[in-house]
């Protein structure tokens, strides 16, 4: 048995952590530490992440380009042998 009555042990015991009341965040400390960047290498950092985000975009559009290209062109091809079917079957 607690050397406390249970009212004072709830008095102790941390706040429960919620879906809204995020965690305290403590700044990492050691080796794990973050180390100030000079802006020379912040706005290299920044450039390097426009020009993947703009890759990222552009394979995006090449790839839905050739998604329309290939649904066109099944398409067509299904038209004409519709066209085609129905041609045969024509009085």
């Amino acid at each position: 048995m607690s050397a406390h009555p249970p009212a004072l042990r709830l008095l102790q015991t941390p706040p429960r952590r919620t879906a809204t009341a995020p965690a305290p965040q403590r700044p990492p400390a050691g080796p794990m530490a973050p180390v100030p960047l000079s802006p020379a290498v912040q706005e290299a950092a920044r450039q390097r992440a426009q020009t993947l985000r703009q890759a990222a975009v552009d394979d995006f559009w090449r790839g839905a380009d050739a998604l329309l290209d290939r649904g066109l062109c099944r398409m067509g091809r299904s038209a004409r042998r519709l066209a085609a079917a129905l041609r045969r079957r024509a009085p």
